[in-house]
């Protein structure tokens, strides 16, 4: 037997020598250079050599730069060193290392191919077409008169009492044949809270992750914001109880919506012991004591992703529960499998994987293989070490038309396909017809005199230090640290001027780093520590300090008017009190805490009340703050960070969307206006972008309208290229 193996083996490598071969003697210089990470020069040597009858000729290709060259001849002198490796030596291994990583890659298509089949057919039974081409599964609802006519239709679902045992050998023969049927239930769970009604494509969902968690095969519920992952979720778990299929179950999500997530599992299932692992470390450690105790009952713990990847009695804690679902909200967290927090993640063993993310999937194959990997870790396991070079591969050349061989449009397309019946996506305006419209506007706003000034500096900064590299001059660390910031930079020019040092000089500071030290927290410092930190500062935190330090340092505080001075302040002061007239409650997103310190003093001037949540807002009041904004229509500005404010927060009584500075991400973006345009909205829904003109803020608006072009389309990796040469274009 192992003689046959052996043979099998053998044969297997000579097979996989030739497609190796033959990739040399037809690829193009670019592939080659991308797959092999190697120079372009070298790759042209390897094609001037064609045709090759074996590899070791392709071993045996060699090429060396002039300056290797010269290098060679001064090291003759010297005593001999280790034989050097020759470039085709080299450019094989490389191509022989990714070409089984693809190989890999189809390899785990198929077999999850096959396993997608069974669910297509199951699904097939309920009356609905899986078309796989966008890799993501549409259904909104079911064909019940097909599964009626099938005799597919479940009785009534049975409910198992606290009383029985899942272990039971007389489990009800009618639960069985639901099971083995995988049929579509109607009812909504009975745990449910009464109030409760479930739309149809809700019951779709619930129905799809039942199917997939009975097949013993995790998936990923990829639903448009605002469609009721969280009550979709929170119902199924309802049912596997009603089923007798018990808990613990885990729920990890990102620390701004863990209240709302409690809140929603006391309001839809009541009945369920849920618990929050969070707080201190002492409280933490009491909450392991109480949920470690042999009599401990409860149905689902709720965290967070720092404690869920963090200290080691955290993730040991969570490691020991043995849970049966665990479910990532925010799950396209997880696409980067060379993550610390995926790792740690993976650790978590668990029955069945549920990851919730409202973006769609993209065009790249390592994220999909990675999320694919998460969810089916067993197949990906086998495949892990081929597969691993892909994630590591850095291609090297980005010309919009070189087309790479292994990393074509086939294979991505394919591997959608192939991904379809575990990713269940459904569209806000497929599913919801009475959802109000929502619309967007572009208002371009003028720079400040004050901004331009500065903007036009930094940009000319720039443009000399650009030459000077391509000049080969010298630059200094100073100038090449502005250099790599002039993105950066920029865009804070084209928000306030006062981002920027430019109302404190040197003198003035030296003034006031004298004079606070009257204040009794600086007595025993040293003046030019507290001068060297003033000079780090912009003069928004400078004015700050005057004051804070009113007694010693108020003089120098700046006139409250230079707040005013930024073109986007002051398109805000003409749109506002208008929006305030007319009833309309508006949300303002930043992706800078110090622009909403900015904003909160401009709400003052206008007279606007206003709250405010970021990042540093602690988990345990921002439920509060959303719904005191809910309760009291007297508030008519919600400030928000666009990170902290913008992942699964529920802000539908506000109609307007004010996004005030773009993110890099237009996903991001495309999350914060869906607080307010979801399920429960009943006004239309207006988006504002703020951008202002001439500015770099044009070129990203031009960016994350190609980078959503390209969401829409099912196209290659060849496409971020597209996007590579719209990031570069920024400068």
């Amino acid at each position: 037997d192992s003689e046959n193996e052996n043979d099998y083996n053998s044969d297997e490598e000579m097979e996989f020598d030739r497609r190796l071969l033959d990739f040399f003697n037809t690829a193009s210089n670019k592939d080659i250079a991308d797959i092999a990470s190697c120079t372009l020069e070298v790759a042209d040597e390897i094609i001037k050599k064609r045709r090759f009858t074996s590899l070791e000729a392709v071993r045996n290709v060699d090429y060396r730069t002039p300056e290797e060259l010269e290098q060679d001849a001064a090291n003759k002198s010297k005593r001999r060193r280790a034989t050097r490796k020759l470039a085709g030596e080299k450019v094989v291994d490389a191509c022989s290392t990714m070409l089984r990583g693809y190989e890999a890659v189809d390899s785990l298509i198929q077999r999850c191919e096959n396993l997608g089949t069974d669910v297509s057919k199951s699904i097939g039974e309920w009356g609905v077409s899986v078309l796989g081409a966008s890799g993501e599964l549409e259904i909104a609802d079911v064909d019940h008169d097909k599964i009626e006519k099938s005799g597919l239709k479940a009785e009534k679902v049975i409910e198992i009492g606290d009383d029985d045992s899942e272990d039971d050998n007389d489990e009800s023969l009618q639960i069985q044949g639901v099971r083995r049927k995988n049929t579509y239930f109607e009812e909504k769970p009975s745990l449910l809270a009464p109030s409760l009604e479930l739309k149809s494509y809700q019951q779709v969902g619930i129905n799809w992750l039942n199917l997939l968690y009975n097949k013993g095969l995790s998936c990923i519920l990829a639903d448009e914001m605002g469609l009721g992952k969280t009550c979709q979720v929170i119902s199924f778990l309802a049912h596997l109880k009603q089923m007798g299929k018990k808990g613990p179950h885990l729920v990890v999500v990102p620390s701004s919506t863990l209240e709302n997530w409690l809140r929603e599992f006391k309001k839809f299932c009541p009945s369920f012991v849920v618990e929050p692992y969070y707080g201190s470390m002492n409280e933490r450690a009491e909450i392991r004591d109480a949920l470690s105790q042999p009599d401990a009952e409860f149905d689902v713990i709720v965290t967070t992703y720092n404690l869920a990847c963090g200290s080691k009695n955290d993730t040991g804690f969570l490691k020991s529960m043995k849970f049966n679902c665990c479910v990532y909200d925010e799950g396209h967290m997880l696409k980067n499998s060379e993550s610390e927090r995926y790792a740690k993640l993976m650790k978590l063993k668990a029955n069945f994987r549920l990851l919730l993310t409202g973006t769609p999937l993209q065009n790249n194959l390592k994220e999909l293989i990675s999320l694919l990997a998460f969810i089916l870790p067993n197949i990906f396991l086998e495949c892990k070490d081929d597969l691993g070079a892909i994630f590591k591969h850095k291609a090297k050349t980005t010309d919009e038309n070189s087309h790479n061989p292994l990393l074509s449009e086939q294979r991505i397309t394919k591997a959608k396909t192939m991904m379809t019946p575990f990713i269940l996506r459904r569209k806000k305006e497929q599913v919801l017809k009475h959802l109000p419209a929502k619309s967007h506007k572009v208002v371009y706003c003028e720079l400040s005199p004050e901004q331009k000034v500065i903007y036009e500096k930094e940009l000319e900064a720039s443009r000399r230090t650009i030459e000077a590299r391509e000049q080969g001059i010298k630059i200094s660390a100073k100038e090449k640290n502005s250099s790599s910031n002039v993105l950066m930079t920029l865009r804070k020019a084209a928000l306030h001027h006062l981002l920027f040092r430019t109302g404190y000089n040197e003198a003035k500071l030296k003034k006031m780093a004298r004079k606070i030290m009257q204040e009794e927290v600086y007595q025993n410092a040293n003046e030019n520590y507290i001068f060297e930190d003033m000079e780090v500062m912009n003069d928004f935190e400078l004015h700050r300090l005057c004051e804070q330090f009113e007694d010693s340092i108020g003089e120098y505080q700046l006139d409250e008017s230079e707040l005013m001075k930024s073109g986007k302040v002051d398109k805000l002061c003409q749109i506002l009190p208008g929006m305030k007239k007319d009833g309309d409650r508006i949300l303002i997103f930043s992706q800078f805490t110090l622009v909403l310190d900015i904003l909160e003093r401009v709400m003052s001037t206008l007279d606007i009340s206003f709250l405010r949540l970021d990042g540093s807002t602690p988990v345990e009041v921002r439920q509060d703050m959303i719904d005191k904004y809910y309760e009291n229509p007297e508030i008519t500005v919600f400030l928000l960070s666009t990170k902290a404010g913008g992942f699964g927060i529920n802000l539908a009584c506000a109609n307007k969307v004010i996004i005030y500075d773009l993110s890099f991400n237009p996903h991001d973006d495309k999350q914060a206006e869906d607080r307010a345009h979801r399920v429960g909205q009943t006004r239309e829904v207006e988006v504002i972008r703020m951008i202002t003109k001439d500015t770099i803020e044009e070129n990203i608006l031009a960016l994350a309208n190609t980078k959503l072009a390209l969401d829409r389309n099912i196209s290659g990796e060849g496409d971020e290229a597209k996007a590579e040469e719209a990031n570069a274009s920024l400068v």
